[in-house]
């Protein structure tokens, strides 16, 4: 939504919270009607951090939540994402990782819940450094890309929706 945008951001750390920044209203709506977007991020606004609350002791999936303590958000970060790196929203969906627990983290940022999954396949043997979704000619197939950094076979790999990897 052009008039609420939300911007987030990973921090790569052991402790470090996935952070929403949404602007102030009113230097929105004046980006929007004069064309001038370059107060957007750099005036005050709502900063809040990711919480994760999973179902189960397997927590593959569970519920979010978003705090104005980034104490909280941090200790929940070092417990479930430690190390996040890499994020990009396309459709509604937020997708990161955490390189130290080689997990992919899928968040439906309307609902509010999450699906974690496994980073660790094949040829993938390092840490998941930066990510990027992109839809092909089916969008309803996207392809969730990793760059890797470490381990023995640096470069980069990719992801279908039905869990298949690929090198590239």
């Amino acid at each position: 939504d052009r008039n609420k945008p939300t911007f987030y951001v990973t921090e790569d750390s052991g402790g470090g919270a996935l952070t929403r920044f949404t602007p102030d209203p009113a230097v929105v709506a004046r980006a929007e009607a004069t064309g001038d977007y370059s107060k957007v991020l750099t005036t005050m606004g709502k900063l809040e951090w990711l919480l994760m609350f999973p179902d189960g002791t397997n927590w593959k999936q569970g519920t979010i939540s978003w705090t104005t303590n980034r104490s909280a958000a941090r200790t929940d970060a070092a417990r479930y994402f430690p190390g996040s790196e890499g994020i990009d929203i396309r459709n509604g969906m937020m997708y990161f990782v955490s390189k130290t627990r080689h997990f992919l983290f899928i968040i439906d940022l309307d609902k509010q819940t999450f699906v974690r999954s496994s980073t660790t396949s094949g040829a993938f043997s390092g840490q998941p450094d930066q990510i990027r979704s992109l839809v092909g000619e089916d969008p309803d197939a996207p392809m969730v890309y990793f760059c890797e950094d470490s381990g023995f076979d640096h470069g980069i790999h990719a992801r279908d929706n039905d869990g298949n990897f690929y090198t590239i």
